[in-house]
């Protein structure tokens, strides 16, 4: 079962965290303070090594396993609390009327700041950040706008004292955290009943005595129960992904196999294949009459399922 990772930039949210991971019941195997340029390498040893499916982490950090990593992230967002928590500081540090305050981001890592410039009084400008070639270029056309202060991460700080423009990090409570770690959460359980789903469903056909195939329109196998696996003659995992068309032109040549087989009574294994219950009811009505001996529904039967599958594919395979 996949487990959740968690890695955090700084000693105060590795506080937070720990203390929301030992007593809030969540699913979390790893927990670290990291640099962010060795994020990607702990992400990637979270997965491999631990297990980890689902991965925590806020602003850069989370864009860059995002970026380099397949696996789920919930990211740690900047909530509206923790944002006006820092612009009240801010407007005390300015102390000027309708101060000019630029916010930086990473990705989705900053709340709704809609209506921030009329609760708070401010003139406030956001920047996202979305890879490192354009970090400066940003920074740097925000400054050619005047801010008062900036507010960001390590990043932005240093170009910021470079500047000579006030700055302030940005803070972390553990609503964010604990938000952050809710939505792993339910992605945790989300994808365990997805496996378990997946485990009842593969036992089925793992049991079905009928042959059951599921391929893509344009023909690739994704999928073959052992059933199948026996009426072609072909292992899924041989065939799982394949696009030659071999399973279309083998199942089309079991049905031509059999088409013309004398069979004077067609009963299907499931009722609506050849109006079992209806002619069940005609049997009923003229006693002495037994639709059942007809022989030409076995090859009509057949011939339906050869034009069905003819018709579904936007691919045909060719002779």
């Amino acid at each position: 079962m996949g487990e959740i990772a968690v890695f955090v930039p700084n000693e105060e949210m590795y506080r937070q965290a720990r203390a929301l991971a030992d007593g809030g019941g969540y699913h979390v195997r790893v927990l670290k303070k990291v640099q962010t340029e060795n994020v990607v390498n702990e992400a990637r040893d979270a997965i491999s090594q631990e297990g980890a499916q689902i991965i925590v982490a806020r602003g850069k950090q989370a864009a860059l396993i995002k970026r380099y990593t397949k696996v789920t992230l919930a990211e740690i967002k900047i909530t509206a609390q923790e944002l006006g928590l820092l612009i009240l500081r801010a407007k005390k540090i300015i102390n000027k009327p309708t101060p000019h305050i630029a916010v930086f981001g990473w990705g989705e890592m900053l709340c709704d700041t809609t209506y921030f410039d009329s609760l708070y009084g401010i003139q406030l400008k956001r920047y996202i950040f979305e890879d490192d070639e354009k970090c400066f270029d940003i920074m740097e056309n925000a400054c050619g706008e005047k801010p008062d202060l900036v507010i960001g991460g390590l990043q932005v700080q240093e170009f910021a004292a470079y500047r000579g423009i006030p700055f302030l990090s940005f803070i972390s409570t553990d609503e964010s955290i604990k938000t952050a770690l809710d939505n792993a959460e339910s992605l945790y359980h989300m994808s365990e009943m997805e496996q378990f789903n997946y485990a009842q469903v593969s036992t089925i056909l793992d049991s079905s005595n009928n042959g059951i195939i599921k391929l893509t329109p344009a023909g690739t196998v994704l999928l073959m129960n052992p059933a199948m696996e026996h009426m072609l003659g072909q292992s899924q995992m041989k065939k799982i992904g394949n696009t030659d068309f071999t399973m279309r032109r083998r199942y089309l040549e079991s049905l031509k196999k059999v088409r013309d087989e004398k069979v004077d009574i067609f009963i299907g294994n499931h009722t609506a294949i050849n109006d079992l219950m209806a002619k069940r009811a005609y049997m009923q009505e003229h006693p002495g009459e037994n639709p059942f001996l007809d022989g030409e529904a076995w090859g009509m039967y057949l011939d339906r399922r050869r034009d069905e599958l003819l018709s579904t594919f936007c691919v045909f395979p060719k002779e």
